[in-house]
């Protein structure tokens, strides 16, 4: 039977489509929210939750795929331990996922993104954007590497910009083949952007019980593969961190943060480098539809000949004469 591998950093509940019994749980629940199981009885969503925020979370997914917005709730109020839970439709089943949340700083946390934001927005052209982006996440992920990735039209990846810490080497300039990204893993950016490895390592979670056609591709708690353990180790990767940046046709790159070490990412930071990454792509967009536009403007503005040249007509070679150089310039051409 197929045993899903999850990471440990978070708990993952298989609930029936009514949001009510739970089939089955992450062997790590009991250890991560200090929930004791119940000898006797079957196991609901309200043990776990609470009655109402099971109920909300019901109420919420009444016709929906996902609930529309991440849920916080405290276990264990004499030790202030929230938790922050996730939950989507996969089939006839919810799948639910739980995080802790770390104190942490909202105010400064906004200030710092409103502040990057603001650079994205200022950002002529996209070298300077990119750089800023790569920038940007490095100060609020504490990656070591951040690397933007872009891929051309044979899924071949160039590294284009970068922020270097001291314990990784520099990847920029560097082509990667197409066979570093298969097909499976392009795809899976499509339906889940965001992709967490706090510890490429450590070791994993299963359910319990297994359920029969669980499917948790779309978790966010999946492990690893383990051709993707193997790759990153070459890489002298513990921790990793990958959004995708999805232009106007589909995946146009994707932005890796790594780390030679376990490195975690509380949730609210994920969702600020989230907003970076998708600011910074609207941006990038709207400059390159900009240099279109005035490299098509140069195009038009090189075919239309002078007053002189309509009074008086040119041959082929005098033509080619005045033109040939403006020509090259716009096609990039070493010769006419």
């Amino acid at each position: 039977m197929y045993h899903p591998r999850l990471q440990s950093f978070g708990a993952l509940l298989v609930v029936d489509a009514d949001c009510r019994c739970i089939q089955t749980t992450s062997t790590n629940l009991t250890r991560l929210i200090g929930f004791e199981r119940p000898e006797h009885g079957q196991l609901t969503l309200a043990c776990v939750l609470g009655k109402r925020l099971s109920q909300r979370v019901r109420r919420e997914l009444q016709g929906q795929q996902r609930l529309p917005g991440p849920l916080v709730f405290m276990r264990s109020k004499h030790r202030h331990a929230r938790f922050q839970i996730h939950a989507y439709r996969a089939g006839e089943q919810v799948i639910v996922e739980i995080e802790p949340l770390n104190p942490r700083s909202k105010r400064r946390l906004l200030g710092t993104v409103t502040e990057r934001l603001r650079h994205l927005v200022e950002a002529t052209h996209q070298q300077e954007l990119l750089d800023c982006l790569v920038n940007a996440v490095q100060q609020l992920t504490g990656h070591d590497r951040v690397t933007v990735c872009h891929f051309d039209s044979d899924w071949h990846g160039l590294m284009v910009a970068e922020a270097l810490g001291k314990r990784l080497p520099s990847l920029l300039g560097q082509r990667f083949p197409a066979s570093d990204f298969p097909v499976a893993l392009r795809k899976s950016y499509q339906h889940s952007p965001v992709r967490l490895i706090e510890d490429v390592n450590a070791p994993t979670e299963t359910l319990i019980p297994a359920v029969p056609g669980a499917s948790l591709n779309g978790s966010f708690l999946r492990a690893p593969a383990p051709e993707r353990q193997r790759y990153l180790n070459r890489l002298g990767v513990r921790g990793s961190f990958s959004l995708a940046i999805q232009g106007d046709t589909g995946l146009w790159g994707l932005v890796f943060c790594h780390s030679p070490v376990p490195h975690s990412v509380e949730p609210p930071v994920r969702d600020a480098v989230r907003t970076l990454v998708q600011m910074a792509t609207q941006r990038m967009l709207l400059l390159r539809a900009r240099q279109e536009a005035r490299y098509l403007q140069r195009v038009q503005d090189s075919l239309v000949l002078s007053a002189r040249a309509r009074s008086e007509p040119q041959s082929p070679q005098q033509l080619l004469h005045e033109q040939a150089a403006i020509w090259m310039k716009l096609f990039r051409a070493h010769g006419v």
